[in-house]
């Protein structure tokens, strides 16, 4: 089995409520001030595509590994509390 080496992937911010996740890629002038790109790395828009990770209850940017947190709220409570309180039980 292989190690995640991700940030979210070892983190237990990744199934948190309070995370807010976004996919973003830069404009073009950000890209030309990270450096000079190769044709090939051009073509590849995945490698452009950064992952932006923010907790809501903290404020904080999520760019560490999270190992324990008195803010964490997984996200199946969550989604159990919303249905609970659809069906008015």
């Amino acid at each position: 089995m292989m190690e995640d080496t991700s940030i979210m992937g070892n983190s237990i911010c990744k199934v948190c409520a309070n995370r807010i996740c976004r996919l973003i890629i830069p404009p073009d002038y950000y890209i030309d001030e990270m450096g000079e790109l190769n044709e090939e790395d051009e073509n590849d828009s995945e490698d452009q595509v950064i992952e932006h990770n923010y907790c809501t209850a903290l404020l904080l940017p999520l760019d560490h590994i999270v190992l324990d947190c008195n803010k964490f709220y997984p996200i199946e409570e969550v989604t159990i509390i919303k249905n609970d309180a659809m069906f008015g039980s």
